[in-house]
């Protein structure tokens, strides 16, 4: 902001009409002072995204505004942690848009926190953050895996057509599915 104001000095002169002056114009700009934090909406958001959503899908939306003037008034914006698999990409208006950036795996890591740090350029510099909690869905993306088959030769006796099975596995799916295990299953046998 500028302000402009006269300034007049007027002697004491004790003859009024020899009293002597000087006019001057003063131009006074005002500095803004980074003294106003950005500001982030929303501060605080938690999100459910399945697994299986493609790189690119948007987590959540992020308005930011700073009052501070020229530089002091503009910003950066990062996703901490860094090497987390979401982004943040800048729009129109103040807008801050974070997305997934790499593949979802809900068998290796089922939350995600992760937070929106904003900083403006002013110095020195004033930071704001808004945390994101991501939750993921598991999805049933994993086959099931046959663990500790015991498997053994089985004789049967000439004559008889059916044999009785009784399987010692342990089936896990790593998707947290339940398995459903077949016991004292029955296996027909053909005579080759």
């Amino acid at each position: 902001d500028r302000y402009q104001f006269y300034v007049i000095a007027i002697d004491q002169a004790s003859n009024v009409s020899l009293r002597l002056s000087s006019t001057v114009l003063l131009t006074v700009v005002l500095l803004d002072v980074n003294d106003e934090t950005p500001v982030i909406s929303p501060n605080a958001s938690t999100v459910s995204l399945n697994e299986s959503v493609p790189v690119g899908t948007l987590v959540e939306t992020f308005k930011i505004t700073d009052s501070d003037l020229g530089i002091n008034g503009e910003f950066d914006v990062v996703i901490r942690p860094s090497e987390s698999p979401f982004n943040v990409s800048r729009g129109d208006g103040g807008m801050a848009h974070v997305r997934v950036s790499s593949a979802l795996d809900y068998e290796r890591l089922k939350f995600h926190g992760i937070e929106l740090v904003v900083t403006d350029r002013g110095f020195p510099s004033l930071s704001a953050s808004a945390k994101i909690s991501v939750i993921l869905l598991n999805q049933n993306d994993e086959p099931p895996h046959v663990v500790n088959e015991n498997t053994a030769d089985i004789f049967y006796l000439e004559g008889f057509s059916h044999v009785d099975l009784e399987p010692d596995m342990n089936i896990t799916d790593p998707d947290g599915f339940v398995i459903t295990k077949l016991y004292n299953s029955t296996v027909t046998l053909i005579d080759g």
